[in-house]
């Protein structure tokens, strides 16, 4: 067993080293202001024990850890006390509707195009290269600028099976995805792109809202209604009388 001091470094004899209880180094009890009668009194009596500074201090700091940890237990115990179930329901709800709002922020540059069917037995970068030129022609048929069109297909490639998955292109601005959804309605006069849909790039939640509009419509037109469609009102897709679209 080493006879260096951990504080100065030095080897000292046995009898002037005094050891930690907690981290077991030696200490010359000229540098820890231990006297030599305590010191022998620390060597006879196997119940006295000594620590040194740095362990007592961070054993005042693991006391006061626990004490902050069951501190904080109590706290935790008190909120659950405190959070009733519609306090819990409003809470979650607060943290989908941010979730939500990050979601949207994520996708509104983004455009949708549907209808656009993929070539068999082709390699993904040929599929790539068609998408690139289709895009670009319809953009330029609407009178659309984009300069750095990069179409991404969503949904799983296979060469064996034809497909027709949507296409996502990222625009500058959201402003220019409101521009090019306001002009759409023109590719259905050009037989090329009558097949062609566009739509901004909806969230989940989005989407299922727009299936409820939907089966709704479908609801009240067989019920009688006439001259109904949807559009969207501030961004939520609403029922409203044909004759009141712009």
């Amino acid at each position: 067993m080493s006879n260096k001091c951990a504080c100065c470094n030095k080897t000292s004899e046995s009898h002037r080293l005094v050891r930690c209880c907690v981290c077991k180094k030696p200490f010359n009890i000229d540098c820890v202001g231990l006297s030599t009668v305590e010191a022998r009194k620390l060597h006879s009596n196997e119940g006295l024990s000594w620590s040194c500074t740095k362990c007592r201090d961070l054993g005042n700091d693991i006391i006061s850890l626990k004490s902050v940890i069951v501190s904080l237990q109590d706290e935790i115990v008190k909120f659950k006390e405190t959070v009733t179930p519609s306090k819990l329901s409003n809470l979650l709800n607060i943290e989908r509707t941010v979730a939500e709002f990050q979601e949207r922020e994520k996708r509104k540059n983004n455009i949708m195009i549907y209808g656009v069917k993929e070539g068999i037995k082709i390699s993904k970068k040929e599929q790539e290269i068609k998408d690139v030129d289709l895009v670009t022609q319809v953009f330029t048929s609407l009178q659309i600028t984009h300069n750095d069109i990069k179409p991404v297909r969503c949904g799983k490639y296979d060469a064996n099976i034809p497909l027709c998955r949507p296409i996502k292109v990222n625009l500058p601005s959201s402003d220019d995805v409101i521009t090019l959804l306001k002009n759409t309605s023109k590719l259905r006069e050009m037989d090329n792109y009558k097949h062609i849909r566009f739509s901004s790039d909806r969230t989940q939640m989005q989407t299922e809202l727009y299936k409820e509009m939907k089966q709704e419509l479908e609801s009240r037109i067989s019920k009688g209604e006439t001259d109904i469609s949807i559009k969207y009102v501030r961004g939520v897709p609403t029922i409203v009388k044909t004759n009141s679209v712009n």
